[in-house]
């Protein structure tokens, strides 16, 4: 065997467990009259889940 075997069907349940992060901030940002500083701080909150997904995305993709 030259290579192991890459199996994503462990990425299914963290996606979806990103997704729903994703989907609650973006409620959170429709939802309320957010200032700049509480959008900033959700933008921050945002940018490891997108490059989460962006990561699993490469992965499966190679």
């Amino acid at each position: 065997m030259n290579t192991l075997p890459i199996t994503h069907t462990c990425y299914q349940r963290r996606i979806a467990e990103l997704q729903a992060q994703i989907q609650a901030l973006l409620q959170t940002l429709c939802h309320c009259t957010s200032s700049s500083a509480e959008v900033a701080r959700i933008d921050r909150q945002m940018r490891p889940l997108y490059a989460a997904l962006w990561a699993m995305h490469a992965e499966i993709n190679t």
